[in-house]
C-alpha cells in the first residue's frame, strides 16, 4: 500500500504566486498587443499566419515604437499579478479539499485536477472581467480613445454602465475554464509519464517542466481558441452588441472556420512561452524551503 500523501491542514496564500504573474507581464504583453490588434483590425490583417504576424509587428513599429507592443501595460501586470496569485492558491486550497494527492487511481485524481483547475479559474476570471476589459481596450493598436485609466474607466460607466466591464463574460469563462482544466491535466500527465518511466521526481528536471508547460497550454489553446477569439470581439469594442449565437453565426458566414482562429499564432507564442515560464518558475519557487507563505 503506497504511502499516503499528507495534506495541509491550513489554507494558505503564497507570495510566490504572485511574483510568477508579475513577470510574466513583461515578458508575454507584446504578444497579447499583437493577438487584440490582428483580431479587431480587421482591415489591416485577414489571415492568421507569419505574413500577417510579420504586418502587425511592423506597423506597430513604425506608428508607435517599442511602447507600442506594451499597451496596456500596467493594467496586464495587474491582472497577471493577481490572476496568478489568485489561480494558484486557489488551485493549491480546492486540491487539499478533494484529497487529490491521495487518490489511488488516476482517472479519479486527474479528474479532481480538472475540477480544481476549472473552480479556480472561473473565480479568477469572474474577479478579474472588469481588469481584463480595460486591458483589451488598450491592446488594439492605433486607437487613441482609450489611454487613461481612469478616464476609460469613467468613459465605459457612462456610456456602457456596469454591463460594459463585464462585456464578453460568457466566451471569457467558456475559454478559462475549459483551458485551465485542460491545460492542468495534460501538464500533470506528462509529468506523470516522467515519473513513471525514469522513476524521478518530474519537479527536479526543469528542462522537463519547462517543454511540459510549453506542450501542455499549447495543444489547450488550439481547443479553446474560439473562445478567446469572440472575447476579444466582445471587449475590445463597445459597439459590438450582437448576441454570443448571432456572433458565432456572423463570424462563420462572414469569415469562414479560420474566422475563429484571427490572431491564433501571437495567443499560440504567448501561450507556449508564458505557460513554459509559468510552470517553471512556479515549481522552482513552491520547491524551496524559502517559500513565503501567510496561513488565513
Amino acid at each position: 500500500m503506497a504511502q499516503q500523501i499528507q495534506q495541509k491542514s491550513a489554507k494558505k496564500v503564497n507570495l510566490n504566486n504572485f511574483l510568477v504573474g508579475t513577470f510574466l507581464s513583461f515578458v508575454t504583453q507584446p504578444f497579447e498587443v499583437l493577438r487584440t490588434s490582428s483580431i479587431i483590425n480587421a482591415n489591416h490583417n485577414q489571415g492568421t499566419g507569419f505574413r500577417s504576424l510579420k504586418y502587425q509587428i511592423t506597423n506597430i513599429w513604425k506608428t508607435e515604437g517599442i511602447q507600442g507592443f506594451y499597451r496596456g501595460g500596467l493594467l496586464a501586470t495587474i491582472k497577471s499579478t493577481a490572476s496568478c496569485g489568485i489561480f494558484f492558491t486557489g488551485l493549491e486550497n480546492i486540491k487539499n479539499i478533494f484529497n487529490t494527492e491521495n487518490q489511488q487511481s488516476q482517472i479519479i485524481k486527474q479528474t479532481y485536477n480538472f475540477l480544481s483547475a476549472c473552480t479556480a479559474k472561473f473565480i479568477t476570471t469572474s474577479t478579474l472581467c472588469p481588469i481584463n476589459v480595460l486591458k483589451t481596450r488598450f491592446e488594439i493598436a492605433g486607437q487613441q480613445e482609450y489611454m487613461s485609466i481612469f478616464k476609460t474607466i469613467k468613459l465605459i460607466s457612462k456610456e456602457e454602465g456596469l454591463y460594459g466591464f463585464y462585456r464578453g463574460i460568457m466566451p471569457t469563462l467558456l475559454r478559462d475554464i475549459n483551458w485551465s482544466g485542460v491545460q492542468y491535466v495534460l501538464y500533470n500527465m506528462c509529468l506523470n509519464s516522467y515519473q513513471n518511466l525514469v522513476q524521478e521526481n518530474p519537479q527536479q528536471n526543469h528542462s522537463f517542466i519547462f517543454i511540459s508547460g510549453a506542450f501542455s497550454s499549447g495543444l489547450s489553446l488550439l481547443i479553446v481558441y474560439p473562445f478567446d477569439n469572440i472575447r476579444v470581439r466582445y471587449q475590445g469594442t463597445k459597439k459590438e452588441s450582437r448576441s454570443f449565437s448571432k456572433m458565432l453565426q456572423y463570424i462563420y458566414y462572414d469569415q469562414g472556420v479560420i474566422g475563429f482562429y484571427k490572431g491564433y499564432l501571437p495567443r499560440l507564442l504567448k501561450k507556449c512561452i508564458s505557460g513554459a515560464l509559468l510552470w517553471s518558475i512556479y515549481e522552482k519557487l513552491n520547491y524551496k524551503n524559502d517559500s513565503i507563505q501567510i496561513k488565513i
